[in-house]
Formats: C-alpha cells, structure tokens, sequence
C-alpha cells in the first residue's frame, strides 16, 4: 500500500497523480486502457485532465475509471478487488513482450488510438518527437493526379494531408484496426476529402491490390510495430509502379525515444543504416534517409 497522502477523486489532476506515484501504464493497459504516449508526454497532457476528463477521453464510465486508477496506486482494494482486477489482467492478456495482434489497436484502445492520432493532444507528441509531415510531403512529389497508398494509415492523419493535395487522384488508406479506419471516415467526411480516400480494411503485408498499381507509396510511424518490416517495404514496392516513389517514416533509436514514445517491449526503434537496408533489399533505387527531430525520414524510387 502507498504511504503517499494523495487521494485519488475525479477531480485529481493527472500530472499530479503521475507524479506522486510515479508511471502507472502498465497497470492501467492490464485494465484494458491504453497508454497515450510515454510518461513525460502523459505528465504534459495530464495537466489539462482531471481523471474525470480523463475518463471521457478513455470513453470509459467514470465509476469504471475512478476505481481502475485508485487500484493502480494502490488505494483501497479488498481482496476482492485485487482477485478481479488480476482476472481482467489475464483476459485482456497485456504482456510487454508480447507480439502486435490485431487486437492491439482495437476495441477500446483502439478507439482510443484513433482518437488522439488526429486530436489537438497529437501536438504534445509532436513538440516532444519532432514533426516530420512537411518532409515527408516533399518527398512524396504529388501534382495531383497521383494514386497514393498509405500503408497504416491509422485514422488518417497523413492520408488526408495527402488528399487535399489530390483534386484529381485518390488516396488508398489501409489500416488493419477497423476503429481506426472508423475514425477516419469522420475525420474525412468532416475534411471533405472523403471522395478522394478509398477506406480499406487489410493486413499491410498482404495487399489486395495488383502489381505497379498505384504512383506512391506512404508507411508513417508503422514500421516499429511490425515483426517483419522487410515484408512490409517489399509489399509497398510490389504495388508501386516503376519509376514511384515510397516514403516511410519511423522512430530513431535513442536513450529516450522509447520512454517518450510509449513503446512496449517488442516495439522497434530503428537506425538509419536499418531503414536504408530494409529500402534496398526491397529492391528501390536512390534511398535517402534523413533525421528529422526523433524520426528517421526515408524515401526511394522502384526502378
């Protein structure tokens, strides 16, 4: 039990919580509730939220929330409780070194996922990791009449940067969470871009799509959740056409880039040799990778 003094209500500010007991994620995710970034990310957005807001954000009931958070510090469970709280921990199956599922981004943390990938808390992210859009965008080379794959498109940040650059081509967004691509419709209906993003529900490595069919090719912030980026990079070039282009974009191996990112266990941070080999071997020309603040930036040309 915390000797600490602070009680947990619903109108505790979060960054007062996170620094009284320290990081409470991997208690929280064995609840089934997602972490949102890493904990000096957390600590930033946590001090607009009460656990009240916090709730809502989660879209959990508060009264499910309240004892969830209460529970991750220690505060006041019964034998019980603690016996429930270990039997949700075993059907949700949270291991730090477990390998990404389909599940991961669905359900409720999915939900979650997509909602801050696309909300203004994005931009405590970005401040903390470097923004590396406007580069990838210039590596891209769109005129406008491009048919472009966003490989992972999550809910669709990048896919519709892309569409408002597309009055006369289209965008092909692929993502295998179902919430995320959800999210996305939204987001594009609300955008008006939603004529120009074909939403595809699929696996990035096997591709519902024919040989050197589409100009670009997008893979942002994906790779670092993939057992087999390899696969991933040869899959984007099947379906680009010769002379198309493929960017990626993907975390940098730092001291600190997991801690802020969030990531888990068997999440992957690359170099940029990595990047550049896994482009080559993919069989694309003229690879370039550069570092744009904690991202590796990474573009190359199907001969």
């Amino acid at each position: 039990m915390n000797n600490t003094k602070l009680m947990i209500t619903e109108n505790t500010r979060v960054s007062d919580i996170l620094t009284e007991y320290g990081d409470t994620a991997e208690v929280m995710e064995a609840f089934g509730v997602s972490r949102v970034g890493g904990i000096a990310v957390r600590k930033t957005v946590g001090r607009l939220l009460t656990v009240k807001r916090a709730a809502k954000v989660h879209r959990v009931p508060l009264n499910e929330f309240l004892p969830m958070v209460q529970r991750a510090v220690g505060q006041g469970p019964t034998d019980s409780e603690a016996d429930s709280a270990g039997s949700v921990a075993e059907a949700a199956d949270v291991s730090s070194d477990s390998e990404l599922s389909h599940e991961e981004f669905s359900g409720r943390k999915g939900q979650v996922a997509a909602w801050f990938l696309t909300s203004p808390l994005r931009r405590v992210l970005e401040w903390k990791m470097g923004k590396p859009e406007e580069r990838l965008m210039e590596f891209l080379q769109l005129s406008g009449d491009e048919t472009v794959l966003d490989a992972g498109c999550g809910s669709g940040f990048h896919s519709l940067l892309m569409a408002e650059q597309l009055p006369k081509g289209k965008v092909i967004a692929v993502d295998v969470s179902t919430e995320m691509l959800d999210q996305l419709r939204k987001n594009a209906k609300k955008a008006g871009v939603s004529e120009r993003i074909q939403v595809v529900h699929a696996d990035g490595l096997h591709l519902d799509l024919e040989d050197n069919s589409v100009d670009r090719a997008l893979s942002a912030a994906v790779w670092h959740h993939l057992d087999d980026p390899q696969g991933a990079c040869n899959e984007m070039a099947r379906v680009v056409r010769p002379g198309g282009r493929i960017v990626v974009s993907d975390l940098k191996i730092e001291p600190s880039t997991k801690a802020v990112a969030g990531l888990k266990g068997h999440d992957q941070a690359f170099q940029a040799e990595d990047m550049s080999r896994i482009m080559s071997e993919a069989g694309l020309d003229d690879v370039q990778v550069e570092l744009v603040g904690r991202w590796l930036v990474g573009v190359g040309t199907k001969p």
